[in-house]
Order: C-alpha cells, then structure tokens, then sequence
C-alpha cells in the first residue's frame, strides 16, 4: 500500500482493513514525514480557532467527499 493522503487520512479514520491499518502503523513509525504530517493534522483538528473552510471553496463537494471515502471514479477526475 502506497502512503498517500488519501491512505494516511483513511489510516488516521480507522476505515483500512486490518492488514493494510498494520502495514501503514509501520510506514508512519518510520517516515518521518508521515510522522510530522500526523503531528500537524493532530495539532489542527485540536485548534478551535481554526474555522470550516467555506462552501463554495471547492467546485463539488460529493466529488471532495468521495476523495476521502476512496469512491471516486477516475472518470470523476
């Protein structure tokens, strides 16, 4: 499994199956950018100052959506 954002951000969800949650808790272990991204994703999920960005930042929301649930067709592209 490739360590992408998309894989990283399904890692941190818990939405991986077991075997490939397994391989990715070792790729971030040992890649420190992996490590220092986790770090920051942390540090901005717990700043309450940080807003939402606004809806019309982005063309199509469901195209956003199903980025991150790893549903997006390549068509969609």
């Amino acid at each position: 499994m490739r360590l992408t954002l998309r894989t990283l951000l399904a890692w941190r969800d818990r939405t991986l199956p077991a075997s490939h949650r397994e391989e990715m808790d070792g790729k971030v272990a040992t890649n420190a950018a992996a490590h220092l991204l986790t770090t920051r994703i942390d540090r901005a999920i717990a700043d309450d100052a940080l807003g939402a960005p606004r809806a019309a930042a982005a063309s199509d929301l469901n195209a956003v959506a199903e980025y991150l649930d790893n549903v997006l067709l390549l068509a969609g592209l």
